[in-house]
């Protein structure tokens, strides 16, 4: 006589499958999450660099010096090429398991 319906191997290997689904979807969430909010930092990081950047553009050309900002976790370095221009490197320490950020520019007179 045949019957309808499911074995229990059937259902155990349906079962087996699902909860394999549900851990690889469980495990793209978390990880997209940590991308998400690392994404966060590296912006606000990157927006911080820029702004003290500009700000460091804007001043008068003699006033431009190295210094440190964003409390401490930053610095700014001057190399003076000639006399008519400098070379400015910021460095901001925004994630001690990353790489720093560092912006260049050159300034002229």
């Amino acid at each position: 006589m045949r019957r309808r319906g499911f074995t229990l191997v059937e259902a155990v290997v349906s079962f087996a499958l699902l909860a394999i689904l549900i851990s690889s979807s469980v495990y793209l969430v978390k990880n997209a999450m940590g991308t998400r909010q690392l994404t966060g930092e590296l912006c606000a990081a990157m927006d911080l660099a820029q702004t003290a950047m500009e700000e460091l553009r804007s001043r008068p050309f003699e006033s431009v010096g190295g210094s440190s900002f964003a409390g401490g976790n930053g610095n700014i370095s001057v190399r003076s090429i000639t006399s008519d221009l400098k070379e400015i490197k910021l460095t901001l320490y925004w994630n001690a398991k990353h790489p720093p950020i560092e912006l260049y520019t050159m300034r002229s007179r």
